[in-house]
């Protein structure tokens, strides 16, 4: 078992504002974190009540309620309705469009039951059913770290190739506005 300062800092660090500059780069780093999510919530599941868990519930806690968020409505309400005026019929985007959207409703659904989990041994209760929360927590990790080898050898691909100047121009200004950072102009 990996401790916490086995993780790079950087999944800790607020996010560069800069990065949005390029857009698909960003998505790419956040996925590099949902990686990170799905190491802590493994050892979360594997031992909630220990020392190393209740340093790192925070952040998951904050990860999973807010920035996930932000992340799925950043492919669904941005990045998705950009692809969907560039590709054709031979991206199949309707069929990675559909997958995507199923897979995020039932990741958030499982995300609930999760953070209710981590919210009380945030605030040092007991579970009242442990194990439900660890089935769920190790579920939740498998699907992201699929959804996630997916997105990253398929939709980043898809999206570089499709995507003109001024659709990253757009998708990083309205991502920017989501997340309510400044972006610099290049």
């Amino acid at each position: 078992m990996a401790t916490a300062s086995a993780f790079p800092p950087i999944y800790e660090a607020p996010l560069d504002r800069a990065a949005l500059r390029d857009p698909i780069e960003y998505l790419r780093f956040e996925h590099f974190r949902q990686r990170v999510l799905c190491e802590l919530l493994g050892h979360i599941a594997d031992d909630p009540y220990g020392p190393d868990s209740r340093r790192r519930i925070p952040w998951v806690l904050q990860y999973l309620s807010k920035e996930l968020v932000l992340h799925v409505a950043d492919e669904e309400q941005d990045l998705l309705p950009l692809l969907g005026q560039r590709c054709d019929g031979a991206d199949a985007l309707s069929d990675i469009s559909g997958a995507l959207e199923h897979e995020h409703v039932s990741d958030e659904s499982l995300s609930a039951d999760i953070v209710a989990g981590l919210a009380a041994l945030a605030a040092g209760r007991r579970l009242d059913v442990p194990l439900d929360f660890i089935v769920k927590a190790q579920m939740l990790e498998e699907r992201l770290r699929r959804h996630l080898t997916w997105e990253n050898l398929t939709l980043m691909p898809l999206a570089r190739r499709r995507l003109t100047a001024d659709d990253l121009a757009e998708l990083s200004r309205n991502m920017a506005r989501r997340h309510q950072i400044d972006v610099p102009v290049h």
